[in-house]
């Protein structure tokens, strides 16, 4: 386990340092998630998509655009760490966990049912699985895919 540098549990596993569940501040990651799934367990029995995505943004910590969709149900763990453009449409069953790093998701990205996000991990090593760690995700949009073939 890496030494606690002073900066929060969630700064410290964006960092990419591996975090122990016997952390003393891990009770935060379960705090946080938990406030999560309170806000997931209304949105995913509301069926007008404008409530969705006003529930939808107080975790995202973002206003979710009102070009983007987001049929439920959809499962999050923490949602500090994304982003969300413009005309994102996510299908049903979706699970996103970012409490390990950043999920970019870039204008014009449609995502299928059952799709999983993670930026989770354990290590393969028996004597740290205990740990959690983790890196980012960035999902190219529009513009991006268009330059990337035009090269």
């Amino acid at each position: 386990m890496e030494k606690n540098n002073g900066s929060s549990i969630f700064e410290r596993l964006r960092l990419g340092e591996s975090v122990s569940f016997f952390d003393p501040d891990y009770h935060l990651i379960n705090e946080a998630c938990t406030r999560t799934r309170e806000v997931m367990h209304r949105a995913n029995h509301e069926h007008d998509t404008a409530v969705i995505r006003g529930l939808l943004s107080t975790v995202f910590k973002q206003t979710i655009p009102a070009t983007s969709i987001i049929i439920p149900p959809f499962h999050l763990n923490y949602v500090g760490n994304t982003q969300l453009s413009e005309h994102v449409f996510i299908n049903y069953d979706c699970s996103l966990l970012d409490l390990c790093g950043d999920v970019i998701i870039e204008e014009g990205v449609m995502i299928a049912p059952r799709v999983s996000l993670s930026t989770e991990g354990h290590p393969t090593a028996p004597q740290r699985r205990q740990e959690l760690v983790g890196a980012g995700i960035t999902i190219l949009g529009l513009g991006s895919a268009q330059s990337f073939f035009q090269a």
